[in-house]
C-alpha cells in the first residue's frame, strides 16, 4: 500500500490550493496501518479519498523530501495526475548526494513539475505506466527523461518499478483509481 502511495507521491513529486490537513492525513495512515495489520475484513475495499491521499502525500513530502512543495494529485479513471514545485538539485543534496555539476547547471532552482501515470491492477499485481512528464512547461521523453530519472527518482525510490508489475502486500487482492478516490479490495 505504501509502495503505491510512494509512487503516487512521485507521481505526484507531485500547486496545493489546500493547506495540509493533519486529520486527513492520519485517516489515511489509520487506514494503511489496518491493511497493514491485517485488520480489515477479508473482502472489504478500503477508500481513500483525493483529500486522504493529498495530505498523505503532503505529508510524506514534508517529512522526507526536500526541495518539493506545493504538490496536488488528481485522480482520475485508471490515472494519477501529479504536481509540484521541484528544485531537483536540492532534493538530492537533501538526501547528502552530490550533484553532477553539469545536470546541476541544467536544473537548478525551483521548477514546475506535472507527472501522469496510468495504474493498472489485478490477481495482487500492480503496474504503473508513465504517461507524461513536463519539466519548466517542457514535455519530457527519451534521453533527457531517462538521465532525470536515473539521477534524481530512481536513487531516491530504488524500489520503485515504473512500467513493471510489482506485488501488492497482502492481504490486497487489487487497487483501482477512480476520481472519488483510490479503492484497496482485501482478498476474500
Amino acid at each position: 500500500m505504501k509502495a503505491l502511495l510512494l509512487l503516487a507521491s512521485c507521481a505526484g513529486l507531485l500547486l496545493a490550493s489546500d493547506p495540509f490537513d493533519q486529520a486527513k492525513f492520519e485517516q489515511a495512515n489509520k487506514k494503511i496501518d489496518l491493511i497493514e495489520a491485517h485488520r480489515v475484513a477479508p473482502g472489504s475495499v478500503i477508500l481513500f479519498t483525493p483529500a486522504e491521499v493529498n495530505a498523505w502525500v503532503r505529508g510524506k513530502a514534508a517529512e522526507s523530501v526536500s526541495g518539493v512543495r506545493e504538490t496536488q494529485l488528481v485522480l482520475g479513471m485508471g490515472t494519477i495526475k501529479g504536481s509540484a514545485l521541484v528544485d531537483l538539485v536540492q532534493m538530492q543534496l537533501g538526501r547528502g548526494e552530490p550533484v553532477n555539476p553539469l545536470i546541476a547547471s541544467l536544473v537548478s532552482g525551483e521548477r514546475p513539475v506535472q507527472i501522469g501515470v496510468r495504474v493498472e491492477s489485478a490477481v495482487t499485481k500492480c503496474t504503473v505506466f508513465l504517461d507524461s512528464v513536463q519539466y519548466a512547461g517542457a514535455e519530457l521523453s527519451g534521453g533527457i527523461l531517462n538521465i532525470l530519472y536515473n539521477a534524481f527518482f530512481q536513487p531516491m525510490y530504488p524500489e520503485a518499478k515504473i512500467d513493471r508489475p510489482f506485488p501488492l502486500h497482502d492481504p490486497i487482492e487489487r487497487l483501482t483509481v477512480q476520481p472519488d478516490g483510490l479503492r484497496v479490495f482485501i482478498k476474500k
